[in-house]
């Protein structure tokens, strides 16, 4: 196992590692501090894939991880409808109440998204808006290439777009990328923009518990060794280059390659001492957030949501973007359960909430019996990303600085718009930091050029996951930087990505055996051998 990898990591990111590496006939171990807990509704529906059923049209690096390990077209999803609401719709409208635009998956095409963007925007902003949008579809390569050192704010200033479609655009965008929308470029969201229509307007990211359980049955097909309910106690480094792993029971698990994949939090506490090891952790905790991420799960008390999709910005002091799914009541007592009897603070109040450790503390708060689980995904932008978990609580929305309570109290009242009974059937509240495994979270080390590379100062030693780069949002993210780590192993491996593992010699011997080329054969035998070829 000297020349194998071992690979750290629960959840989609490190089973699908440890698929690809398996694949490419690197021999693996995968390590889960906890084992996995399906149940029947997670299972991967296997069938033919049928038009509008499967949601990867627009996933394009979890296409690409999904046919290279084997299961493209094994998965199909549920397309949901898509609800789009505004926090300062036009003047004119507000006498009118607020309008709540349905965008169908099924039925969302160009102009029915459009027409909806239309009615709650109104008429001069959705004219300029399906401006940008006509030229996203329709412009060239050579006619991009201008804007590709612009600024996106210039182009919308070109445009002349209003409020509130400016903010709705940056807030969508900045989900799309996973990183403010002041930092992207203007030929970047002219594309993504293109992407997105031509796939059918916005899209929901497939079930992380189902895309777990296809890699790892994956990689069990492929011989992987999977190691579960084992926490990893160290990397252990020697002359700057990462031997293996120890776990927390005292085996040593000898590996040429070690991928972590338990993020920031998980793989600084494995580090050591050493001069790699050292530098890694500078760069771990020299991140800066450009935004933050923070996963909320809301129990409710009667059916509030179903299957809609809520995606809800905010743009009032501290600029939030929500997106909001809801599930049976029992992954909220299944979840809560086991995280809480790991490393959990329980509150009974609403109002009040003490969180012991930033990096890795749950708090779950439940004042009923759940129906329904509204799963929240907040990302936090500019200034408000930095003081988040640090600045005094805020008990209203409209504040430049926030911390995890007043953020919390702030995803309720900006819900409750949408939902006008969330107040009275609220039951219980679980804050998970970092986001809970069953949804497609970021994390507050996706800041654009604060971004991680793959391979680290520790060679042999490499990330992958949701801190280790890539452009995307939830899951593609997850899979561009899971593909991104695989391909960097075998460069670094002397293999060209993509190309079949190397044969052992004696498998070399045989191939040149069967095709008669014996002059090649002596100099790959034995001294004794070569001096009777000689003879």
């Amino acid at each position: 196992m000297d020349d194998g990898a071992v690979v750290l990591g629960e959840g989609f990111a490190g089973a699908s590692v440890a698929s690809l590496l398996a694949a490419e006939g690197i021999p693996t171990t995968l390590v889960q501090p906890e084992p996995p807990e399906f149940s029947e509704d997670d299972a991967p529906r296997v069938s033919a894939p049928a038009p509008g059923s499967l949601c990867l049209g627009a996933h394009r690096a979890l296409s690409e991880l999904l046919r290279r390990a084997g299961a493209e077209g094994a998965l199909r999803f549920r397309p949901v409808p898509l609800t789009l609401t505004f926090s300062s719709p036009p003047h004119r409208m507000r006498d009118h109440g607020r309008r709540d635009v349905s965008l169908s998956l099924e039925q969302g095409k160009r102009a029915r998204f459009l027409g909806g963007l239309g009615l709650a925007l109104g008429a001069q902003a959705s004219l300029r808006l399906a401006h940008l949008l006509g030229h996203a579809l329709s412009a060239s390569d050579a006619q991009r290439a201008p804007w590709s050192s612009q600024p996106l704010t210039a182009l919308l200033d070109t445009l002349g777009l209003p409020e509130p479609a400016r903010s709705l655009l940056e807030s969508l965008l900045g989900l799309a990328f996973g990183t403010p929308a002041t930092t992207l470029s203007a030929s970047e969201a002219i594309a993504a923009l293109r992407d997105a229509l031509e796939a059918g307007g916005p899209s929901l990211s497939p079930d992380l518990p189902a895309l777990h359980q296809t890699c790892l049955r994956l990689a069990t097909a492929h011989g992987v060794t999977c190691r579960s309910g084992q926490r990893p106690a160290r990397v252990v480094v020697e002359n700057g280059r990462a031997r293996g792993v120890t776990l927390s029971d005292s085996t040593f698990l000898p590996a040429r390659v070690v991928v972590s994949a338990l993020g920031t939090a998980g793989t600084l506490a494995l580090l050591g001492d050493d001069v790699g090891s050292v530098a890694l952790a500078t760069r771990l905790r020299g991140l800066r957030p450009g935004l933050a991420m923070r996963a909320l799960q809301i129990g409710v008390t009667r059916p509030l949501l179903g299957d809609r999709v809520i995606v809800s910005c905010l743009d009032d002091g501290v600029r939030l973007a929500i997106t909001c799914t809801a599930t049976p009541a029992p992954s909220l007592a299944s979840t809560s359960s086991a995280e809480t009897n790991a490393e959990a603070s329980v509150e009974t109040s609403v109002e009040t909430s003490v969180e012991t450790s930033v990096e890795t503390s749950v708090e779950t708060r439940h004042l009923g019996q759940p129906a329904e689980v509204l799963h929240v995904q907040v990302m936090v932008l500019d200034d408000a990303a930095s003081s988040l978990s640090r600045a005094p609580s805020t008990s209203g929305v409209a504040s430049s600085t926030l911390d995890d309570a007043g953020l919390e109290a702030a995803v309720v009242q900006l819900l409750a718009r949408t939902l006008p009974d969330l107040t009275a059937c609220l039951c219980g509240v679980t804050r998970v930091t970092p986001p809970a495994p069953v949804s497609a979270a970021l994390t507050c080390d996706q800041a654009g050029r604060a971004r991680p590379t793959v391979y680290t100062p520790v060679r042999g030693l490499y990330l992958a996951g949701d801190m280790a780069g890539g452009r995307g949002a939830g899951i593609d993210l997850i899979a561009e930087s899971v593909l991104g780590c695989v391909d960097r192993i075998l460069v670094d491996q002397g293999r060209d990505p993509g190309c079949p593992p190397p044969l052992p010699p004696r498998a070399v011997l045989r191939v040149l055996g069967r095709r008669g080329v014996r002059m090649m054969v002596p100099p790959l035998q034995s001294p004794r051998s070569r001096e009777n070829f000689r003879s």
